[in-house]
């Protein structure tokens, strides 16, 4: 016995997946946009940063979709595994007790600690109307049954939610009272994976600027206006620490933010990335000669 989403029902239930594959298309006609704006021989060096300004909506809508199809609960033997944006809950259903949820009752949410909630969907840790936390899984306009089994309080309601209350032998009976769950999951290992890319991306800022630094000029460009016109500048010794020192700081950011989920990580690599371009870009218009010395 199980419940999960079809690939046509996450797109239809999560709009999440429609904003930021929209938000897709109009950084690729941006791109497209600004390619075309510098295309003097100097700005042409920024061609790659602007080419991979859409990996950021694009990692977040495949990540949405990935995360939503993965959602669901199943039975089995007697454990209920319920899978949401906190990862997996096991309730026993040989100890649970259960009962349906009223819209206003105790136990309805009344705010989301940590997950998703967009419309009828609705998945992760929620605070419920009587103060306790509660792990949901809420799909479409299905009654709601809460499950307890005095260690994990889930809700649950999706289309075979009636098959599943059949399976609990105590349905309208007393909840077990079960501890509050954590708010924050901690994902280490997106922690872990965001600084060593971090430090990959230091090493690689400071390899542009030794590959540069005796090629530059006292006085450099630093920002470009539209159509790639100069309207910023910075010394020599400021432009050659600026990547190094960004890299760095981008770094523990983007660390922290992985702790709560991989979208962090993700971030993280795409904003060193663009810095990372952009760096390269400024550093070969600065130097006294068109020919890149380096090949990253």
């Amino acid at each position: 016995m199980s419940d999960h989403l079809s690939l046509a029902q996450a797109l239809s239930i999560n709009t999440g997946i429609w904003i930021t594959f929209g938000l897709t298309l109009a950084f690729v006609i941006l791109s497209v946009v600004l390619l075309r704006l510098f295309a003097n021989f100097h700005t042409r060096q920024f061609r790659l940063l602007f080419r991979i300004l859409p990996l950021a909506p694009l990692f977040l809508c495949v990540w949405m979709l990935v995360s939503t199809l993965a959602g669901g609960w199943q039975v089995r033997g007697t454990t209920l595994e319920v899978r949401t944006d906190v990862g997996v809950t096991m309730v026993d259903l040989d100890r649970a007790s259960a009962d349906w949820v009223l819209p206003d009752g105790s136990y309805a949410p009344a705010s989301r600690m940590y997950g998703t909630s967009a419309g009828n969907y609705q998945t992760g840790l929620f605070r419920l109307n009587n103060g306790e936390t509660a792990v949901v899984y809420h799909v479409g306009h299905y009654p709601e049954l809460a499950i307890s089994d005095g260690h994990h309080l889930v809700l649950v309601s999706s289309k075979h939610v009636y098959m599943l209350a059949h399976r609990i032998a105590h349905v309208g009976a007393a909840l077990a009272p079960a501890p509050n769950a954590s708010s924050i999951p901690i994902h280490w290992p997106a922690t872990v994976a965001a600084l060593l890319l971090s430090c990959l991306f230091v090493y690689l800022q400071i390899r542009l600027a030794r590959a540069y630094r005796d090629r530059l000029p006292e006085k450099v460009v630093s920002h470009w206006g539209v159509g790639g016109k100069a309207n910023g500048w910075m010394s020599r010794k400021a432009f050659l620490r600026v990547g190094i020192m960004v890299a760095v700081a981008f770094g523990v950011l983007f660390s922290g933010v992985s702790l709560l989920s991989w979208v962090g990580f993700g971030l993280c690599a795409y904003v060193q990335l663009v810095m990372w371009a952009a760096m390269k870009g400024a550093f070969k218009i600065n130097a006294r000669d068109a020919d890149d010395p380096i090949h990253i």
